[in-house]
């Protein structure tokens, strides 16, 4: 039996009243159980830099026996249609969120994958690869700034240590990323 959410954890309550939209009742259809694990996966989505409601969608899903439609999704959680579209859009595209079919009255209905293996590999694929591309032009940039920049002579060469430190590090994250993804797979 859904209960309002004033009523919950305090850990559960802080979770919806931090989510931006001003008041922590504006998610009223959840279980006290459902509202933990929505916690759990916001956490943990925004300790990867996801917007926190990918991780309150993720967690209604994965909290609910059923699968739920769009409206369903967006009227438990107090999301705007944007953030549930933009939302589902984003876990459908890693692999986290899969459509259970039609249902009358609603056009989809969502589930949520629990196999921890792709998701990890989707993840990794999602946000990690990206930021290694984006990160060897940046070190490339920063590499050339660097010659630009008015230092020392000895401030000069500490940081040009550091950048090549940094750049090693980024070669190896290359190399073993596609590793992890295929061991996750």
């Amino acid at each position: 039996m859904p209960v309002p959410l004033s009523a919950r954890s305090a850990t559960a309550a802080s979770e919806f009243s931090d989510a931006g939209r001003g008041s922590a009742e504006a998610a009223v259809d959840l279980s006290a159980f459902q509202a933990e694990v929505v916690g759990v996966f916001v956490g943990l989505g925004q300790a990867m830099g996801l917007p926190k409601s990918y991780g309150e969608i993720y967690g209604l899903l994965f909290a609910s026996t059923q699968p739920l439609g769009f409206n369903e999704i967006q009227s438990r959680l107090g999301l705007s249609k944007g953030s549930v579209s933009q939302g589902l859009r984003a876990l459908r595209e890693i692999g986290a969120v899969v459509v259970a079919g039609d249902f009358p009255g609603r056009r989809e209905g969502y589930v949520a994958a629990t196999e921890l293996r792709p998701l990890a590999a989707a993840l990794l694929r999602g946000t990690l690869e990206p930021q290694l591309v984006r990160g060897s032009a940046q070190l490339k940039t920063a590499t050339g700034l660097l010659g630009e920049e008015n230092l020392p002579l000895a401030d000069r060469r500490v940081l040009a240590r550091r950048l090549d430190k940094l750049q090693g590090w980024h070669r190896k994250a290359g190399g073993l990323l596609p590793w992890i993804i295929k061991f996750l797979r």
